[in-house]
């Protein structure tokens, strides 16, 4: 916890002399290079921008002491999220960037040919081939964004009919723009009903890259519980090829109970995203 306190009172000093210098845009492209790029961690470490959604009786104080130990933090908090005119005001909904040192997360581990595929074993959710936003499970599904009046990024999902991860079927494609003058970030989100994941080892879905419109190759998933939990896990190695991504439940860093599972969700962020522009394809979600 010092490491991580000392990291961050480090980039409050800097963002905050940064922010006083710089006009507002400036202040975006400036805060997105220090925390990823100019800002010294351990080997073993790295400084990742977490989304997170304001609930009720939240107060940037608040967040701080149970983000870091430390509510005098707060101040790292209100430095990243220019958008809050008034840091001891924020509301129900509101989403802000927070800081987050974690140790670095392995890579995605890769599909091998004699990788389990979908059994009996396994609690199948959703493989889109019904063409209706409702997983297998009777939940429902859609696309977010950061700010639906920002016509200058967002993610759009359609049923993709005949592409599929199997012999025969439906995808989602999800087309998503995240290269904005403003700060940018949108995905898919899917509600899992509440449901008692403890006895699954690993959460696995297909995906690729649409090699028409161009793809990222990397971008963040979450698996939210009913609790205010929120597991994150960075996806890499994309490409034009289906690939079986299994995650097991341990490698969302931050999700600690399994069984009251609520949502599943993929972000597309601007500071990931490489093209900021582009599409992949979503199929066969399951737990095993």
């Amino acid at each position: 916890m010092e490491r991580r306190s000392v990291l961050l009172a480090g980039l409050f000093a800097i963002v905050s002399f940064s922010y006083v210098y710089c006009s507002e845009t400036k202040y975006e492209i400036i805060t997105e290079k220090l925390t990823r790029q100019l800002f010294s961690l351990a080997d073993t470490q790295e400084l990742v921008i977490e989304k997170y959604k304001v609930q009720r009786g939240d107060t940037m104080l608040e967040i701080a002491r149970r983000k870091y130990e430390n509510p005098s933090l707060w101040k790292v908090i209100a430095r990243l999220n220019p958008q809050i005119s008034n840091p001891n005001r924020i509301n129900p909904g509101d989403i802000l960037s927070v800081p987050v040192v974690v140790e670095r997360q392995a890579d995605t581990p890769p599909a091998t040919p004699d990788s389990p595929k979908t059994d009996a074993a396994a609690l199948k959710i959703s493989n889109f081939d019904s063409g209706a936003h409702k997983t297998l499970l009777g939940d429902v599904f859609g696309t977010w964004d950061r700010d639906p009046n920002d016509h200058t990024q967002g993610c759009v999902m359609v049923f993709a009919e005949g592409v599929s991860s199997r012999d025969k079927g439906t995808s989602i494609k999800l087309e998503y723009d995240v290269d904005s003058p403003n700060p940018a970030y949108n995905g898919f989100w899917m509600k899992l009903g509440a449901r008692d994941f403890s006895t699954y080892s690993s959460f696995c879905f297909s995906v690729k890259g649409d090699s028409t419109s161009g793809f990222t190759e990397k971008f963040k998933v979450e698996l939210k519980n009913g609790y205010g939990q929120i597991g994150t896990y960075m996806v890499s190695g994309i490409t034009d090829e289906w690939k079986e991504i299994v995650i097991p439940f341990e490698y969302f860093r931050g999700l600690r109970n399994l069984n009251n599972i609520d949502e599943f969700v993929i972000v597309f962020e601007d500071s990931v995203a490489r093209p900021k522009e582009g599409a992949i394809y979503l199929d066969n979600i399951y737990v095993r």
